[in-house]
């Protein structure tokens, strides 16, 4: 008798574990996805920008509205994909388009759109929200700051819940690479409304967009953002197609015994001040037949974003 109460007891344990636990799969499994504008590419050339803000969806905005409860976000999958006929997507190939970095950013209108507009407004603060300062966030707590003091807000009343960042320096290591928050840890934002993307990718399959599976390279010299021959680098003047190098070019004296090519623009062969936007990676004089390398197809590609979350 002694054995039958213990062994329902037992049952009616496992039964209470599995309910807690189908609540707390129920309560935690609302997710939603969003993609990108399309990335649009020929062979060997650079998208590096911020996109425009978009909305998140409907019905996402509409749970936080009111503001009683807060957006916890448990973890997020990020897939670069092309979009077919009927809106069936495939996987892109890194050999096809290599994803270097992306930075996304969620929270409410009022925040996004005004670091968007800072950054329109201050060439010098949209470099920290894009380049390498993007990947330490130091440009996302500085506008923080500083919009904390023009509302003339206490300090810590303007938190990160109100515009929270994913990624930042995460790059080809995307895929197949689920980002979780283990609990009870959590990303919160509160009132969530709109996102925006810093999105760097360089197309670097072959010049039909396809695959070329036919190389010896080990890997595409293309994903060091080699300097072209179209690159104008005037090492008395400290330009690059007439612009200051920015961030300047400079290495401690430690790292510049090593010889880094990077560590002086005379000997400057590649690298981020020859990966912005829009620039090419090869040398079209010899790649293509124009300089905007128009005679050869477009690609075009999504950023897909799927969050999880809960209350």
């Amino acid at each position: 008798m002694v054995a039958r109460l213990a062994t329902a007891q037992h049952v009616f344990l496992a039964a209470s574990m599995l309910a807690s636990l189908s609540s707390l799969a129920a309560a935690s499994s609302r997710n939603f996805t969003v993609f990108s504008a399309p990335i649009r590419l020929r062979y060997g050339e650079v998208y590096n920008t911020m996109q425009s803000v978009m909305k998140l969806p409907t019905d996402v905005v509409a749970r936080y509205a009111a503001g009683d409860k807060t957006m916890a976000v448990s973890g997020f999958d990020v897939e670069v994909v092309r979009v077919g006929d009927g809106g069936v997507e495939s996987p892109v190939k890194l050999s096809d388009h290599y994803l270097h970095h992306y930075a996304l950013m969620i929270g409410q209108s009022g925040s996004v759109d005004g670091l968007n507009k800072a950054a329109s407004e201050d060439v010098a603060f949209a470099r920290m929200l894009t380049g390498c300062h993007a990947m330490t966030r130091t440009g996302l707590h500085s506008f923080l700051n500083q919009l904390q003091h023009q509302e003339g807000s206490t300090p810590g009343h303007l938190s990160h819940a109100e515009l929270s960042v994913f990624g930042s320096a995460s790059g080809a290591e995307y895929r197949h690479n689920p980002q979780r928050f283990a609990a009870p840890f959590r990303q919160l934002i509160r009132q969530p409304q709109v996102w925006t993307a810093l999105i760097h990718v360089i197309n670097i399959g072959a010049p039909d967009n396809r695959t070329d599976s036919s190389a010896t390279a080990p890997y595409s010299p293309l994903l060091e953002c080699p300097c072209t021959p179209q690159r104008t680098i005037n090492v008395s003047a400290g330009t690059i197609d007439g612009h200051a190098a920015d961030p300047p070019i400079h290495c401690s004296p430690e790292f510049a015994a090593t010889g880094n090519p990077s560590c002086h623009l005379a000997t400057y062969i590649g690298g981020w001040r020859c990966c912005e936007h829009r620039m090419f990676l090869v040398d079209t004089d010899k790649e293509c037949a124009s300089p905007s390398c128009s005679e050869l197809p477009e690609d075009e590609v999504y950023m897909k974003f799927t969050f999880y979350y809960e209350d």
